[in-house]
């Protein structure tokens, strides 16, 4: 077996030992001591759970040490060790280790796990992590298909009101970071704070992607508002290097804006490129559309999915023709 290379002391991260745990993941971290501070935060996560509102004092009480001490158990300053994991096992029943994953490469938290590369357990080498691997870009079919299927499931569980544009933009930063492209190449752009339903992100792969998210399910109580802000968003895209994606989440009214607007983006398949002629934006009132010498917009339909609920989500492309 190789020795291993040791890397600087972890830092204790924001909230640990807590659900809103928030890790500073980097390269330069001992990878087997990011594993074992894991371990004991799911731990102390478990038994806070287990414990309930009265954590520090029935903690400090059971376990025969100070309040202070349980505060530096809590806070990450002292590290609980084998005993006292056995300890509060034999105090609050086998919950306590059911928290501690059974897969190894589990051990690690999740924002460390692209470091690890191609590192996998049992074969006789230990950890050592690496700056992750940088996507050359995003494969759209994946995250649009995911986002497409959730939003659906969200309808069926009535959950819907407490869908917005926050909402789909997290969940698709987690399956962005959980399919290849590492969380910390991830990061919120600044939004027009007066324009609902439209948040940015820009994701750092090899050509950058300056990504503008479009919420628009029903209801939408503008529909012909709502399109000309998109078709706006798309000319303001153009200013923007890298590749340029808008990701839309159209309900039954603005489907029908698109198929009245832009009906070959809704019958594309999947690489096609169309011309929109700057007309139609500009018969939309979009300030850019009218001005002199406006371009022709390129979109190219990224990937498409339809839920059987009517939801409808496309990735598209923008550039301007030549």
């Amino acid at each position: 077996m190789t020795c291993r290379r040791r890397g600087v002391e972890p830092p204790v991260p924001t909230s640990y030992g807590t659900p809103d745990v928030r890790w500073q993941p980097s390269n330069t971290h001992d990878a087997v001591r990011v594993a074992a501070l894991n371990l004991r935060h799911l731990v102390l996560c478990e038994v806070r759970r287990l414990v309930g509102e009265g954590f520090t004092t029935d903690l400090s009480r059971l376990l025969g040490v100070s309040p202070r001490t349980v505060q530096r158990i809590t806070a990450g300053d002292q590290m609980l060790g084998v005993d006292e994991i056995v300890e509060l096992a034999c105090l609050f029943g086998p919950d306590v280790l059911g928290g501690i994953p059974r897969s190894v490469t589990d051990l690690f938290p999740e924002a460390y796990r692209p470091y690890l590369q191609f590192w996998r357990a049992g074969a006789g080498e230990l950890p050592d992590f690496a700056p992750p691997r940088v996507p050359e870009a995003i494969a759209w079919s994946g995250p649009v298909a995911d986002l497409c299927h959730w939003l659906a499931d969200q309808f069926r569980a009535g959950r819907m009101g407490l869908v917005n544009a926050w909402v789909v933009v997290h969940h698709l930063a987690e399956h962005l970071a959980d399919a290849e492209v590492p969380s910390s190449l991830i990061i919120a752009s600044r939004s027009d704070p007066s324009a609902v339903g439209r948040l940015g992100l820009d994701v750092l792969t090899r050509t950058p992607t300056r990504l503008l998210v479009r919420y628009m399910l029903d209801p939408v109580d503008e529909p012909v508002g709502a399109m000309r802000d998109t078709l706006t968003s798309f000319y303001e895209l153009l200013a923007q290097d890298g590749q340029r994606v808008v990701l839309l989440c159209l309900g039954h009214r603005m489907d029908g804006q698109f198929r009245v607007h832009v009906p070959r983006l809704v019958a594309a398949q999947v690489g096609d490129t169309l011309t929109l002629p700057f007309q139609v934006a500009g018969g939309l009132g979009v300030p850019a559309a009218r001005e002199h010498g406006a371009p022709d917009l390129a979109l190219t339909l990224e990937a498409s999915a339809v839920s059987d609920r009517g939801i409808r989500v496309l990735a598209v492309s923008v550039g301007k023709t030549a």
